[in-house]
């Protein structure tokens, strides 16, 4: 009787043992380490920013400077344009940056903003005129053209100097 006992007693606590080792065999395949799904989403933002006007020797200059802090991390740009139309006495420019962020629960993103995002367009130069710059809602003073140095249509619709390193930007 106990010989039986024992063996019984044995048994039990072998499929006890193994219980637990499958168990944890099975949690450890759901542990931290597994590859989380990354979860994605395309933002689109139009006319942000700063435009710098540059006079050229045939044509009117327009680069476009977002005004984004996107982080190296967990965003990527698929794409800046930048469009300029001659409408009577207006300059229209429009501009649109998409870029696809990393929008992953718990994701780490550097705060970096890692780099400026840029685009850069242009018309032919018109004739010797007064015109405005309309941008997105913005709507400058008027300037006169040809224009004898770059000119930064600012946020509130006024001109200024553009920023010397803006170039750093585009390529020319």
């Amino acid at each position: 009787m106990p010989t039986c006992k024992l063996r019984t007693l044995l048994q039990f606590g072998t499929t006890l043992v193994l219980a637990l080792l499958t168990s944890c065999g099975q949690d450890a395949d759901s542990g931290p380490d597994d590859e989380v799904e990354r979860q994605y989403t395309q933002r689109i933002f139009e006319n942000r920013g700063a435009v710098c006007l540059s006079p050229r020797e045939d044509a009117l200059a327009v680069n476009v400077v977002f005004d984004l802090c996107l982080s190296s991390s967990c965003n990527q740009v698929d794409g800046a344009t930048c469009t300029a139309v001659l409408e009577n006495d207006r300059l229209v420019v429009s501009s649109q940056v998409t870029f696809t962020s990393d929008v992953t629960p718990n994701r780490d993103c550097t705060a970096d903003c890692g780099g400026s995002v840029g685009a850069s367009c242009g018309v032919i130069a018109p004739p010797s005129t007064s015109i405005g710059v309309v941008y997105g809602s913005r709507r400058t003073n008027m300037l006169t053209l040809p224009l004898v140095s770059d000119t930064l249509v600012h946020d509130d619709g006024a001109l200024g100097d553009c920023p010397s390193q803006l170039d750093t930007y585009f390529e020319q």
